[in-house]
């Protein structure tokens, strides 16, 4: 949403009146206040005993960029880069991922983090795949190539 929506909305809704500028204003103090938890979660969510990875795409001015997530039992850690490739695993763990990966069974994932994998339950398996049980003490491991 723009900073002129938000101040409209702002207006209309709830009767504040506010400029873009200060919209701007308040953007950038909580940009400032969430620095150091933001780091906490960067660092905390790749030495989880366990993650759920997921990515998806979206074209914004013709240009395609990948939103990713990576969910903990307690955190969420979001970034937008424009592959889909293994930089942002290398990004979130540089020396490789040694816990259970959940993900739906992108190569990348398991090539690249070097980790033990259990596909999503949300996905069907392919034709020809191995079918997996989900609990880590039968996860497969994957060896980094």
């Amino acid at each position: 949403m723009s900073r002129d929506a938000t101040a409209a909305l702002l207006q209309t809704v709830l009767g504040i009146p506010i400029c873009p500028a200060t919209v701007q204003s308040c953007c950038e103090q909580m940009s400032q206040a969430l620095v150091a938890p933001t780091r906490e979660v960067e660092e905390a969510v790749p030495n989880a005993a366990s993650i759920h990875l997921d990515e998806t795409s979206w074209r914004h001015g013709g240009v395609m960029h990948w939103l990713w997530i990576g969910v903990t039992n307690h955190l969420a850690l979001f970034a937008v880069n424009r592959r889909r490739g293994k930089d942002q695993l290398n990004l979130w763990s540089p020396q490789g991922y040694s816990g259970v990966l959940h993900c739906d069974r992108w190569r990348p994932c398991s090539i690249a983090s070097g980790t033990a994998v259990t596909p999503s339950a949300s996905k069907a398996p392919r034709s020809g795949a191995p079918q997996a049980d989900p609990s880590p003490e039968r996860a497969h491991t994957c060896s980094r190539r």
